[in-house]
């Protein structure tokens, strides 16, 4: 008689994952967010270059 061994990932294994998982969210949230805002900025800068060239 065989003893089927269970494929899930050991404790120490799961744990990894785990902070993996939260290390890759935090880095696409700061990446996310670095973007959003070199948007905004160059947006910005847009308006501001189209005021100014409104004004002449």
């Amino acid at each position: 008689m065989s003893i089927n061994k269970s494929k899930q990932p050991s404790n120490q294994q799961s744990n990894q994952n785990t902070s993996d998982n939260a290390r890759d969210k935090d880095r696409h949230n700061r990446l996310a967010k670095a973007l959003k805002d070199n948007l905004f900025k160059r947006k910005q800068q847009q308006r501001a270059k189209k005021s100014l060239l409104d004004q002449n």
